[in-house]
């Protein structure tokens, strides 16, 4: 009741003082199809039709990994360092696809960050929320017949301790995947999106919380539209505000198709997989790390044998996991080479919505 009536004032403060918004410009989804089509490819799927997957990410990339978080009239706010993040940060869904990798599946309301949160032991997590899940306006987030566990695999996640969450170079303490199979049973589900004054307010994590972990006061800011003449990819802070690029996306239906692939793309194959070795080479060797200082702090009562299973486990789904990367950069390889294919039959807008399961 109290973090309710601490919002509250929160967002009533910012009417005394918040100059008027720019209006938002409304377009299509064929808007990204056009701002993103410099950044990465977009790729037909019979499950979501046309999704897109950025170029050039380094190995073992993750969604919601290059930016920081502040708070805001919307609550926890995503602000991306990334061109392409004004788009793909705050509308649509993410999942991870055996063939492709990490693509994005657009959508037409935007949030905050559309992200799930878990908080635990001294950790903070937060992973993008898997296609099927849906925002309505008046109801709230709607996870359908998805299990919140399943939905989201543990290499889904980003972890860092606590008292990092609100650090402007955030990527820098982000815990490697080999600990978030541990992580995942040290933190729980915190996620908790509301529909307030007329918009969507990712709480998450309270403020009170965030400012004893982190040490620091949290400085609370309203969200305003980048006017389309001044318009930034990139969110700014002037002020009390944090000035976004945030276009209203029309939900009709697009009868065109996106741009092809850039022609002309070098894709280093033998670069981007000797990176990708080293980067799960590490990871095992963290995961190893791991395993054994858990086993030496193994408090009295406790199962050594049990451990040891659990950790031939972890290790068993982190090559798992491993293996799907590889196969993913293999198939983009592939891709690359070949041809442009004729684009298929586009789906209509409201099967793109990410109203299926993502692929985890």
């Amino acid at each position: 009741m109290l973090r309710r009536i601490s919002a509250i004032l929160f967002l009533l403060s910012f009417t005394m003082w918040a100059r008027p918004a720019f209006p938002q410009t409304t377009v299509d989804v064929g808007r990204f199809y056009d701002e993103l089509a410099p950044y990465g490819e977009w790729i037909s799927t019979p499950e979501y039709g046309w999704v897109w997957s950025p170029y050039d990410m380094e190995a073992g990339w993750r969604p919601y990994t290059n930016g920081h978080w502040e708070y805001t009239d919307y609550g926890w706010t995503w602000v991306s360092d990334l061109d392409w993040g004004w788009a793909t940060f705050h509308y649509g869904r993410w999942y991870f696809d055996d063939m492709y990798g990490w693509v994005w599946i657009p959508g037409t309301v935007w949030g905050p960050a559309w992200v799930a949160w878990r908080h635990g032991d001294g950790y903070i997590g937060w992973a993008p929320l898997p296609p099927g899940v849906i925002w309505r306006a008046g109801l709230g987030l709607s996870w359908g017949d998805l299990d919140f566990g399943v939905a989201l695999g543990w290499h889904d996640w980003n972890f860092c301790n606590d008292r990092y969450f609100l650090d402007r170079h955030l990527r820098k303490h982000l815990l490697g995947p080999a600990h978030n199979l541990t992580l995942m049973e040290r933190t729980r589900n915190i996620t908790d999106y509301q529909f307030m004054h007329d918009h969507v307010f990712n709480r998450g994590l309270s403020v009170e919380r965030a400012e004893q972990m982190t040490h620091h006061k949290i400085q609370h800011y309203m969200v305003q539209n980048f006017s389309e003449r001044e318009k930034r990819h990139v969110g700014r802070i002037v002020g009390h505000e944090l000035r976004m690029f945030r276009p209203a996306i029309a939900e009709r239906h697009v009868e065109r198709t996106p741009p092809p692939p850039q022609a002309g793309r070098r894709f280093d194959l033998q670069s981007r997989e000797k990176k990708l070795q080293a980067y799960q080479a590490r990871q095992r060797e963290e995961l190893r790390r791991s395993q054994e200082e858990r086993l030496k702090k193994a408090e009295p009562g406790q199962s050594r044998q049990e451990m040891r299973r659990r950790q031939e486990q972890e290790t068993t789904e982190l090559r798992d996991h491993q293996r799907r990367e590889s196969s993913a950069l293999d198939n983009r390889a592939r891709r690359a080479q070949e041809p442009a294919a004729p684009p298929r039959e586009p789906q209509r807008q409201e099967q793109r919505q990410g109203h299926g399961r993502g692929r985890h």
